[in-house]
């Protein structure tokens, strides 16, 4: 491993250290103040009059006590049912929806920063668990809806769990706020009149009764929304995927001295025409920034690499990665050696390194234009001699 992919490493084992260290710390915090012991059914009467007694702060309280609860895993029912007893149910209905749904986003991007790294390292090495990753990118907000809608996985479980998971956080957040909306009015709704011991009883198992048929609806929908997936599939003449031993994707490689330009555009112009039959990668010898000549040029065509994270080669080589193809995008290695990769294939395509142009931003734009153009017809030519279909 290179010098510089040390650093890297040990940041990231420090993010997942800090994450450990913030839950533990947190869970035994809140033990010790015995908040965790008393936030239940049975307190909630003593525990709305604390909230009251706050004042115009008890809002900014509520929220803060939901992204406590998301973070460190402290039950959804008490805390939903506090806010409705304190604030009513329509205003009850307000609060928790932002509480839970600020938890919920920042337990996701705590598991985004401190795990996900090493998850798309698994994924990298594992061509089943790669195909999965990518499918949930796809369709994670069908995965996010259900897993709200039903009343079976952990509320809090799903936060971190969806985190690791390739599902943007903007689509996370707006299918949590729909799917979770109809449940919150329940519990509002019931639980406020229960608690607060306002409003006849008959209503307030009015309310229960809508909650309970709302959720039996939501546990059929999974198996309704596969049939109407199918059904309209179907009907529009499309080829419907099963389930079958596939040949696996061919893994590539991209690699020129910084991954930063080159590297990087093959690797995109691949994932964009190459579909579900490649898993391409880039990396560098010197990681570096993405060049900005480069993310420029390949906006101009409707992809998107300012993104991007750079790679070390000799990193990849120590974690055993494994390729089908290595392929050096670079005229010059500038002294660098490939490390080995067993049983992967090397082709050298040379390219000029669009860092060295000289001249003003357009001259060196213009220029960096022509390297992209170039990269993507290679990459395209190679693609359809693989032909991987038809394998």
């Amino acid at each position: 491993m290179s010098n510089q992919e040390t650093p890297r490493r040990r940041r990231s084992w420090l993010r997942i250290g800090a994450l450990a260290a913030l839950v533990i710390g947190g869970l035994v915090g809140l033990r010790a103040s015995g908040l965790s012991q008393h936030l239940n059914l049975e307190n909630l009467q003593g525990l709305s009059q604390t909230v009251r007694d706050l004042g115009w702060v008890a809002p900014l309280a509520y929220v803060l006590l939901w992204v406590v609860a998301c973070l460190f895993f402290l039950p959804g029912l008490p805390v939903t049912l506090l806010g409705a007893a304190v604030f009513g149910a329509w205003w009850g209905m307000l609060w928790v929806t932002i509480g839970a749904n600020l938890g919920a986003a920042m337990a996701f991007l705590a598991a985004r920063y401190a795990l996900r790294p090493l998850v798309e390292s698994w994924a990298a090495q594992n061509n089943q668990f790669q195909k999965i990753d990518q499918g949930v990118a796809r369709h994670g907000w069908r995965m996010v809806m259900i897993t709200r809608l039903v009343p079976l996985f952990p509320f809090n479980l799903q936060n971190y769990a969806y985190g690791l998971t390739k599902i943007p956080l903007r689509t996370f957040v707006i299918v949590s706020v729909i799917c979770m909306l109809p449940a919150t009015v329940a519990y509002c709704l019931a639980g406020g009149a229960l608690v607060s011991g306002q409003g006849d009883i008959k209503r307030t198992l009015l309310y229960f009764a809508a909650a309970a048929v709302f959720f039996a609806f939501a546990s059929l929908l999974p198996g309704w929304i596969k049939k109407r997936y199918l059904n309209a599939s179907a009907a529009a003449g499309e080829k419907i995927p099963v389930l079958r031993e596939a040949r696996p994707p061919i893994r590539v490689l991209f690699v020129c001295v910084h991954n930063s330009a080159r590297s990087v555009m093959a690797e995109h112009f691949l994932r964009r025409h190459g579909g579900t039959s490649f898993l391409p990668e880039s990396a560098g010898f010197e990681p570096g920034d993405v060049l900005p000549a480069a993310v420029e040029a390949m906006k101009e065509i409707g992809l998107d690499i300012s993104a991007h994270k750079a790679q070390g080669v000799y990193e990849l080589a120590e974690m055993g990665r494994t390729y089908d193809y290595i392929i050096a995008v670079c005229s010059d290695l500038h002294g660098h050696c490939l490390p080995d990769f067993p049983g992967a294939k090397i082709l050298h395509w040379p390219f000029p390194e669009p860092s060295t142009f000289a001249g003003s931003w357009e001259e060196r734009l213009a220029r960096t234009r022509n390297v992209r153009d170039q990269i993507q017809q290679a990459t395209l030519r190679w693609a359809a001699e693989q032909n991987p279909a038809q394998g």
